[in-house]
């Protein structure tokens, strides 16, 4: 009889230590199960570009062999070259001629998938000015899912929620909630692409012969995909001609409207515009 609560004493013991186990391991197991449709993980208060994105990317590798920065509900999928030389075919049926040689951490947005070769937009120009798109071999030694290191500058563009951030050293930076318009998703024609660019060029004025718009205070994260202002009409108030925010755009600030750019208004654009410099990293997700 005495035994009974020495043995109930080490019971308890062994439950609880048991229990501790469980949870100290648990996350482990979530982290595994873990779909990895975004490669990297954003924070609220912080910028994270946490260890996460090394699990998720070897999730999306079991899927389709390349790591790749896309979503389920997307038609269009981020690459990156991962060694320079990496060639650009214009036509997949005469690969022995490409039109251009890609360089390392070139990002590419790709929309079709023929033959094993990606049809993918660049940042590439040829003489003319023109942008060079084509076609790249789907080969894992050519393209990757690249890990940038932790910014110094970050843009974050949320496009669940229609925002953008700024951080500085992981430090929010922008006092008030800025609103945005992306592209509407489903369509390889207006959708905005997810992952990680680079601040390629930058523009106060600038108009889109395409569509006609004229917009201030544009960003350039790859080819024709900007972060800028709603687009500008001219409007004449007493007797002078002004410049004024399309009033339609501005209301559509908060849910998908553009033709696949991130639209701010007038005075978020020139914000960001001021504060951005080439090289800084923009960080597209949902």
């Amino acid at each position: 009889m005495k035994d009974k609560p020495i043995l109930k004493f080490i019971l308890s013991c062994a439950i609880s230590a048991i229990l501790a186990c469980l949870i100290i391991v648990s996350p482990i197991f979530f982290t595994y199960l873990d779909d990895g449709k975004d490669a990297y993980i954003p924070g609220s208060n912080k910028s994270e570009l946490s260890a996460k994105n090394a699990k998720a990317q070897e999730t999306n590798k079991q899927k389709e062999d390349i790591a790749v920065f896309s979503s389920d509900s997307c038609v269009k999928k981020t690459y990156y070259v991962s060694h320079d030389n990496v060639k650009m075919y214009g036509n997949i049926n005469e690969v022995s001629s490409p039109i251009t040689m890609l360089k390392k951490n070139d990002e590419l947005v790709c929309d079709k998938e023929q033959n094993g070769y990606l049809y993918c937009e660049t940042n590439h120009i040829d003489s003319k000015g023109k942008l060079i798109n084509g076609w790249v071999k789907k080969d894992s030694d050519d393209l990757s899912g690249i890990i940038f290191e932790k910014p110094k500058f970050l843009v974050d563009v949320n496009l669940s929620k229609q925002t953008v951030n700024l951080y500085r050293n992981d430090i929010l930076i922008n006092k008030n909630k800025i609103k945005c318009s992306s592209g509407i998703n489903g369509d390889n024609q207006t959708e905005t692409p997810l992952g990680l660019f680079t601040v390629k060029d930058k523009f106060k004025d600038l108009t889109s012969q395409k569509y006609g718009e004229n917009v201030k205070y544009a960003v350039k994260f790859l080819g024709n995909y900007l972060i800028h202002s709603v687009p500008i009409d001219e409007v004449k108030t007493n007797g002078k001609m002004q410049a004024v925010a399309n009033e339609k755009a501005e209301s559509e600030l908060g849910k998908p409207a553009s033709h696949g750019c991130i639209r701010l208004s007038l005075e978020d654009a020139e914000m960001v515009y001021n504060y951005v410099k080439i090289g800084d990293v923009v960080y597209i997700h949902y």
